[in-house]
């Protein structure tokens, strides 16, 4: 029996920035692997890049891991090869004991059960038997403050209400590996502060292990006796939480911070259906125009908002790898569900230490993608649903 909890060794996996290529290498993966082939997952094709790199740590029963470091850097990703959702290209992990994650709002629920038929699911899935459940459900509840609404289906339940429920079961159910992501920002002040106890409070007499990944800085110094810094999918730093955060500050410096100096003078929208067009659950690109004058290596992240005619927030896209200037000044957007109708787009590159520029109010059609092109033509052919 291992000496800890969690292993991982020089752990990496790689994604694809786009979705047509990435369903292309899936086939000819799993067309090697029925072959009998050996599987080629140190090289990269067109379009993939490594979400993470060459992770490696080992936490002991009772530790506590902060997962730092900007979006886009790899933290949920991690996360989620912990979890078992996806496995990873290359490296080894190895999970010691019972797990539960909050990694993502509403993740485990099924949506047209109610929040108390849920609780039992989870807790079945989480390894409890029924009686152990029972003992439990009524400080679950009672901690997620869920109230009357415990009996209503969980597809009527805020987000914040989801994740207050989600926290509750997994601490509740005493797991001997807990994995929360950033999703805890979704609740209110004080739940925040109550899940933060709760935290401490496994850790200090549960001999839980905890995985935490937030940009509330405090809250990991907090519960978080040590952090791994990741940049771009490395790890570039693994120690004391105070000395990560340090650490951070001084990548963040050198990679621009106030020295970069980003004119953005304006962005285009084009997808297979034309310019300022948007195809419902089609990838569409952003490319865009900047004046830079300062650092040309600086890598700056890039986010897409888009929003209905009220300009109300319907999506909002982060780049999975920053862009570097001079070299590529083009955002491929993965696929979104949208109705048909008017929207607005907004780009804004950079971010807080990196010189954050806007531009919003960008006009565009989105429009029904539910027939497809003819894949036979060297043209693409928009067909538009018509009602009689």
């Amino acid at each position: 029996m291992s000496d800890y909890a969690i292993e991982v060794r020089d752990l990496r996996k790689k994604f694809c920035r786009s979705l047509k290529r990435s369903l292309l290498y899936g086939t000819m993966d799993v067309s090697r692997a029925m072959a009998g082939f050996p599987n080629r997952n140190s090289a990269l094709r067109t379009s993939e890049f490594w979400a993470l790199d060459g992770v490696s740590f080992a936490l002991e029963p009772g530790g506590s891991l902060g997962l730092i470091g900007a979006n886009g850097c790899g933290k949920s990703t991690l996360l989620r090869l912990l979890s078992g959702i996806f496995p990873p290209d290359e490296g080894e992990i190895n999970i010691h004991g019972r797990m539960a994650s909050l990694i993502a709002v509403g993740a485990g629920f099924h949506p047209h059960m109610s929040g108390a038929e849920n609780i039992y699911l989870n807790g079945v899935l989480l390894g409890l038997n029924v009686s152990e459940i029972k003992q439990r459900f009524d400080q679950i509840v009672e901690f997620s403050e869920i109230g009357d609404f415990i009996e209503a289906p969980v597809s009527t339940y805020s987000s914040g209400m989801r994740v207050r429920l989600g926290f509750s079961i997994a601490v509740h159910t005493k797991p001997n590996i807990l994995l929360v992501d950033e999703v805890m920002s979704v609740g209110d002040t004080r739940f925040r502060r109550k899940a933060s106890q709760a935290m401490l409070n496994l850790l200090q007499n549960s001999n839980t292990t905890l995985i935490l990944v937030s940009h509330n800085m405090e809250v990991v110094k907090e519960i978080c006796e040590h952090s791994l810094l990741l940049s771009h999918g490395v790890p570039v730093f693994h120690g004391d939480t105070q000395k990560a955060y340090e650490k951070y500050d001084e990548i963040t410096k050198s990679a621009g911070g106030e020295d970069v100096v980003t004119d953005f003078l304006g962005f285009r929208v084009e997808s297979d259906g034309g310019a300022d067009v948007i195809e419902s659950n089609r990838e569409f690109n952003v490319f865009f125009e900047l004046h830079h004058e300062a650092v040309t290596t600086a890598e700056i992240p890039v986010t897409i908002v888009i929003a209905d005619s009220s300009n109300r927030t319907v999506a909002t896209v982060r780049s999975p790898t920053p862009i570097r200037i001079g070299q590529s000044n083009c955002v491929t957007v993965p696929p979104i569900p949208l109705t048909d109708g008017d929207f607005l787009v907004h780009c804004k590159i950079g971010n807080g230490l990196h010189g954050a520029s806007h531009h919003r109010n960008h006009p565009v059609k989105v429009v029904d993608s539910s027939i497809d092109h003819w894949s036979g033509l060297c043209y693409p052919l928009l067909i538009r649903k018509t009602v009689t």
